[in-house]
């Protein structure tokens, strides 16, 4: 090999995938050319950053093209070392990857050698043999370039989740505009991203109707991959007659089974999640002159027609969480159904929504103060208008978590 060689390999994929596929210059010299011939080598490429020290086919260091210069133009330094081995001025330690690594492996290398790992550029060796000199830019490119398609796809990925989720909700959707009809209803369903961790839930049968909000721990991907399961085994236990026609009941067994799910009650006594649910589940049955109802945590509205209001809390455990025990019974919670009376429910997104100009949360007092002022509007019209007051509370405030709101009148039960 002669002292120094150069020539420049350029042809890539255009996301590379593996460090083989970087561009590189196969920019290189003997251990026994001297600083001379470095200094040469730089003068006749400007554009070349660096070269790499190769020794019988296997690199042992680089040199960097500005560090190179900076050394001699202190004083003396020309005298002295322009004749030396070009090893006395390389980096004997450089960034090096074989040919067949990974490009997120390639940006671990270059991360583990910190500022030098982008200023001096990365060697590429395939076998331990030298391959070529890929410079710091091109591999910064490289890993933009990947960390933007793998965003797009994730992207991509979680916009078609969010059809899957709004699809699970469909049958629900369908359920309550059958049992209340078209404008006897209201529903806001608003995830804080483009999935979120609240559902809604309905199931209609001969005798009457079973209706709710689930609210899970989280929003986006976490939040959604728990809805999944709180729809799917809700779906699961109401196909029994017994559990549709009893919320208390139901909740209990989604209780053990959200559990079971998240392998939370292992039998060597370890933990593994604490995640779980809030929900609140209410029975209406054709005729009957009361709501059946269970809530663990989230609250019951009665608007009156008169728009008196009426708040019911529901108990302090929630579902499927380390602390709630496997047979925890959540007690039955009989409502009053008067003339026109209208039920509303909220998820906690709604609460705990920080305001702009006042730096605390929107509070269930609130929430209720706007649905009792639109008291007289179609139950659509009074649901948007305290969406529309907790919006003005939130002004710039960024969301907090997700919002779901789900009303509906008494009186328009329809089987």
């Amino acid at each position: 090999m002669s002292a120094a060689a150069l020539s420049v390999e350029t042809e890539y994929a255009a996301i590379p995938l593996r460090a083989g596929d970087l561009p590189v210059l196969s920019a290189q010299l003997a251990p026994a050319a001297t600083n001379d011939e470095v200094m040469r080598l730089f003068s006749e490429n400007p554009g070349l950053h660096g070269v790499a020290v190769v020794d019988q086919g296997r690199p042992i260091g680089l040199i960097n093209r500005n560090d190179f210069f900076g050394y001699f133009a202190r004083p003396f330094h020309r005298d002295l070392f322009l004749q030396k081995s070009c090893r006395s001025l390389m980096n004997s330690r450089p960034a090096i990857v074989e040919r067949e690594a990974s490009l997120a492996e390639v940006g671990a290398v270059v991360s583990a050698a910190g500022p030098k790992g982008l200023s001096d550029g990365l060697v590429i060796t395939e076998g331990g043999r030298y391959r070529g000199l890929c410079e710091g830019l091109a591999v910064l490119r490289a890993l933009t370039a990947l960390q933007s398609q793998q965003h797009a796809q994730l992207l991509s990925s979680i916009d078609y989740a969010s059809t899957i989720q709004s699809a699970l909700l469909t049958e629900s959707r369908k359920a309550l505009t059958a049992a209340f009809g078209q404008h006897g209803h209201a529903l806001v369903w608003r995830p804080r991203d483009v999935v979120g961790g609240d559902c809604f839930f309905a199931v209609r049968d001969e005798a009457g109707v079973l209706f709710g909000l689930i609210d899970c721990t989280g929003h986006g991907v976490p939040g959604a991959l728990l809805t999944s399961i709180a729809i799917s085994e809700t779906n699961r236990l109401t196909a029994r007659p017994e559990l549709r026609a009893d919320p208390s009941a139901l909740l209990g067994e989604l209780n053990r089974r959200v559990k079971a799910a998240l392998n939370q009650e292992r039998e060597d006594g370890e933990v593994q999640a604490d995640d779980g649910m809030d929900a609140v589940f209410l029975r209406l049955d054709a005729g009957s002159a009361t709501i059946r109802a269970a809530s663990a945590k989230l609250p019951i509205f009665i608007v009156s027609a008169a728009g008196e209001i009426e708040q019911v809390k529901g108990a302090r455990k929630g579902l499927g969480y380390r602390d709630t025990a496997l047979d925890q019974q959540w007690p039955e919670i009989v409502i009053p159904a008067g003339p026109g009376d209208r039920i509303f429910l909220a998820t906690d997104g709604v609460a705990d929504q920080i305001g702009q100009a006042t730096p605390m949360a929107f509070g269930w007092r609130r929430f209720a103060a706007a649905l009792g002022k639109a008291a007289g509007e179609p139950i659509a019209a009074q649901a948007a208008a305290a969406l529309a007051a907790l919006e003005a509370w939130q002004g710039d405030e960024p969301r907090r978590d997700d919002i779901s709101i789900l009303g509906a009148t008494l009186a328009d039960l329809a089987l």
